[in-house]
């Protein structure tokens, strides 16, 4: 059975805005791997969203590690899986 997968408006945003830093401060090319794996890690959740853990802070979230500067968040129901957010870790967070 294969999960739908729908992405809330911060994710969309967040996926973004992260492309967005990288092809500004890094390269193309580490903008096309962070949308890659984004990509990759989309499927594996459509095929086995219980793969990932639970997470600790927020009830009802999965969190799923993409590669070690992004994560993914998502809630299951049913047969839907809604990604919830995605970080990223490479950019400097401001300090107000």
């Amino acid at each position: 059975m294969s999960f739908t997968i729908i992405f809330s408006e911060k994710a969309k945003s967040n996926i973004e805005k992260i492309a967005n830093y990288l092809d500004e401060e890094w390269s193309e090319n580490v903008k096309i791997k962070f949308l890659t794996d984004i990509s990759k890690a989309v499927k594996q959740l459509a095929i086995m969203p219980f793969m990932f853990s639970s997470s600790n802070k927020m009830k009802g979230l999965r969190r799923c590690v993409v590669n070690r500067h992004t994560v993914l968040y998502y809630r299951i129901n049913e047969d839907l899986i809604e990604v919830i957010n995605i970080k990223g870790t490479r950019e400097r967070p401001t300090i107000n």
